[in-house]
């Protein structure tokens, strides 16, 4: 057995392995339901490999190389899937579109592939399975394929950036990172056997891909819902802006929300320090008089207290709610703020107490012409008086 049939063998077995592994660790959830299904197309490819490179006879290579390129497209197909459901997950006329566009051509290029013998017979096969194309609608067919396959690798990572770039924990940006260099493998792997026509590099790419899928699932649970991504996908959805500051009052996260209101990037905000965002300001909060970065260390709570931070480009009034986190031990680790927008509320009782100085104004122009209105009255009775008495 050559080096390139033992690699077959070793990916049929370890995406066999890890794709059982996956779904019976949760068969409810549909992300790794596709995943199992990826890694047993994939194992199927390496199977069809195996028997194309191990074949010595070139009947029994024409047969097994007719389920060939099915591997391939159907793995990249629920490959792209994978990719797009992790990213979006919501059942739209977009989403049936997109994965019409994945599975339609992929099925397509399977079927031709498989019953037009008149095409493979214009192929020339090496001992290890590499096919030499001779005939045009061979060419034709390879190419379809190609443009087909690189568009959605290319797309699915720019998708995996997006996504990547939407995140703001560190550990969820290295989860998405990790499945995105795996997928630079499987890209670069295509483009290699375009290139050198090596069936075999491809294959192991793919295998490679799926393997570090499997283990970004298993160690990091990826996929999984627990406590911990419910609150996390919370944190990066919530409309309040959330900075969290360690106990050398730098911050050390910051959500979605606290970035756009800020307009800093998140490279700007971290590592800064309180007063970057707090500022100088000494506002009184429970009696205190100091600095707010001062004061949220101080007081184990605060809630609603009417401040400032600092913009990118001025400033902005907040409510900030703060509370310090703690060991079991009472050791500080650093407190969490919560800041609410509230410049429309501001802008509000601004509005409201110009209207209310208005009424008033308008009220004292009211009683002041109402004062005179009986005044003129009192001196017209007091003249019409005098002269009838005249």
């Amino acid at each position: 057995m050559g080096y390139e049939s033992f690699l077959y063998i070793l990916g049929l077995s370890v995406c066999i392995f890890l794709g059982l592994f996956v779904y019976f660790k949760n068969s409810k959830s549909k992300h790794h339901v596709l995943y199992t299904v990826i890694s047993f197309f994939v194992a199927y490819w390496n199977f069809i490999c195996f028997k194309m490179g191990t074949a010595h006879d070139h009947g029994f290579k024409m047969f097994w190389s007719k389920f060939d390129l099915s591997g391939f497209v159907l793995s990249l197909a629920f490959l792209g899937s994978f990719i797009f459901e992790f990213s979006k997950g919501k059942k739209t006329k977009k989403t049936r579109v997109i994965l019409l566009v994945l599975f339609l051509p992929a099925i397509i290029f399977s079927i031709f592939d498989f019953y037009f013998s008149r095409i493979r017979d214009n192929f020339a096969f090496s001992l290890n399975g590499t096919i030499k194309i001779h005939d045009i609608r061979g060419f034709v067919e390879l190419f379809c394929v190609g443009i087909w396959a690189l568009t959605i690798l290319f797309v699915s990572k720019i998708i995996l950036y997006k996504r990547y770039k939407e995140l703001h924990g560190f550990k969820d940006k290295r989860k998405v990172l990790f499945v995105l260099i795996s997928l630079s493998s499987a890209t670069l792997g295509y483009i290699v056997s375009l290139i050198c026509d090596s069936p075999t590099v491809l294959v192991s790419l793919f295998t490679i891909y799926t393997i570090l899928t499997g283990i970004i699932i298993v160690k990091y649970e990826q996929f999984i819902l627990n406590p911990i991504s419910a609150a996390l996908s919370i944190i990066s959805t919530m409309s309040d802006s959330l900075l969290i500051l360690n106990t050398d009052k730098r911050l050390v996260g910051v959500n979605k929300a606290a970035i756009e209101m800020l307009g800093f990037s998140e490279k700007e905000l971290i590592s800064q320090d309180a007063d970057f965002i707090f500022g100088e300001r000494r506002v009184e909060i429970l009696g205190v008089k100091e600095k707010v970065s001062s004061i949220i260390f101080k007081k184990e709570t605060c809630t609603d207290v009417e401040i400032l931070l600092n913009k990118k480009r001025g400033d902005i009034p907040v409510s900030l709610s703060s509370s310090q986190v703690r060991k079991k031990t009472g050791e500080l680790l650093g407190v969490v703020c919560l800041c609410r927008d509230i410049s429309e509320r501001r802008a509000y009782k601004t509005k409201t107490k110009e209207y209310k100085r208005q009424m008033e104004r308008l009220n004292r122009e009211l009683v002041d012409r109402e004062l005179m209105m009986i005044e003129l009255k009192v001196m017209i009775r007091e003249r019409y008086a005098s002269k009838k008495k005249d």
